[in-house]
């Protein structure tokens, strides 16, 4: 990849997204840290950039970022052996623009992502899903590029938004 802006402990792997994987194809969608050191590059799943990554429920592990020009979720419910597309939201602007997710988490027993266009801004609203579907959430504001990063901090999931740090309670 040519940038890597984020690790993201889940269990006892430590996960780095390929944002942005050299070449057109599955050369790297997330880089996972063994806890013996060792590193190994997901290549299961071929996502045009890799963002961020979660888990919703401990078990499984979500992708988002995008794929060509959609904002695409992806889910692995098998340690990232195989993927499913969880959700594939195709750009609002003109022609020739893009989508893409930047972050994903979750609070309260719900997983958020808010897509945004490369040039038709933020989507209005945020897509949550709470384990067996997907409804319309409020708007995040986040800022509009990689620089999100949610953290779970005192019960609330705080990130960079549009307005500086803030924080969400649900």
């Amino acid at each position: 990849t040519e940038a890597i802006e984020l690790f993201r402990p889940i269990g006892d792997r430590l996960y780095a997204p390929a944002i942005d994987p050299r070449g057109d194809g599955p050369s790297a969608a997330v880089a996972v840290g063994e806890p013996d050191g060792r590193w190994s590059n997901n290549k299961d799943v071929w996502m045009t950039h890799v963002f961020d990554v979660a888990t919703f429920d401990g078990t499984d592990l979500w992708l988002v970022g995008s794929r060509k020009t959609q904002a695409i979720a992806v889910r692995s419910r098998d340690g990232g052996g195989t993927w499913e597309t969880a959700l594939a939201l195709e750009p609002r602007g003109a022609d020739g623009d893009f989508a893409r997710f930047h972050f994903v988490f979750v609070h309260g027993g719900r997983l958020y992502v808010q897509a945004q266009d490369r040039r038709g801004g933020m989507f209005p609203r945020s897509n949550v899903f709470d384990g067996t579907g997907w409804t319309d959430g409020p708007n995040l504001r986040p800022i509009p590029n990689t620089g999100a990063k949610p953290l779970a901090v005192a019960g609330e999931t705080v990130y960079f938004g549009a307005r500086g740090v803030m924080a969400f309670d649900g």
